[in-house]
């Protein structure tokens, strides 16, 4: 891939990862939008499903919570494994047990952390 090519898709990659949180379309059919850190990370005897407890330290939406949330979802649903202290952000879509969109890691957050606040003003004026 020529330098050009390799550029381009570095910019397309970094726009995609704001494209839900970065919508206010998602946020405003999302249930749940929310950061904290990992604080129990189970294997389920089914296989391939994980039960993940995060411990919020910040909702976006609803604007307040449960302090510890627990989902059942595919390990292969995560970008990169879970583990205890792991700090992570996440969204719920609408209609939804499980999140549907996670983001690992501080500095990575903190770039989504920019699209939420950007795009919730808008997203409350919005139906789902």
């Amino acid at each position: 891939m020529n330098q050009d090519a390799s550029s381009s898709a570095d910019s397309d990659s970094k726009a995609e990862a704001g494209v839900r949180f970065g919508s206010p379309t998602y946020l405003a059919c999302a249930t749940t939008v929310a950061e904290g850190e990992v604080t129990a990370v189970k294997e389920l005897p089914a296989g391939g499903e994980l039960q993940v407890t995060v411990h919020v330290t910040r909702y976006y939406k609803p604007n307040r919570g449960a302090g510890d949330l627990t989902y059942v979802i595919g390990e292969y649903d995560l970008p990169e494994p879970l583990t205890k202290g792991t700090r992570v952000l996440f969204g719920v879509p609408g209609g939804s047990p499980s999140p549907d969109h996670w983001v690992v890691g501080e500095k990575e957050i903190a770039l989504e952390r920019a699209w939420i606040t950007a795009s919730l003003p808008e997203s409350r004026t919005l139906p789902c």
